[in-house]
């Protein structure tokens, strides 16, 4: 299938809600991931896991910060990808 082998996902402004959940990880190759002016409130671990993404924005999404995220969210942004 032609989706896995995407490098760029952009969604922003498309009405997403909820959460980032497991499924985003069947992007092997995705390099940014563009979610802007949503209505996503939490995104999964499993994003850590996508060894390619380099970019990734989230703003204007009312992401709900919990100790959950922040174990695993704060080391990875810090690391080096371009999050906004």
């Amino acid at each position: 299938s032609a989706l896995p082998s995407r490098t760029e996902i952009r969604w922003a402004g498309v009405g997403l809600s909820g959460t980032l959940n497991d499924s985003i990880s069947k992007f092997t190759n995705l390099r940014t991931l563009d979610l802007r002016y949503n209505r996503m409130t939490s995104i999964s671990s499993s994003l850590m896991q996508m060894t390619n993404i380099s970019r990734v924005y989230l703003a204007g999404n009312p992401i709900h910060c919990n100790c959950e995220i922040v174990g695993w969210f704060g080391p990875w942004a810090s690391s080096g990808m371009k999050l906004r």
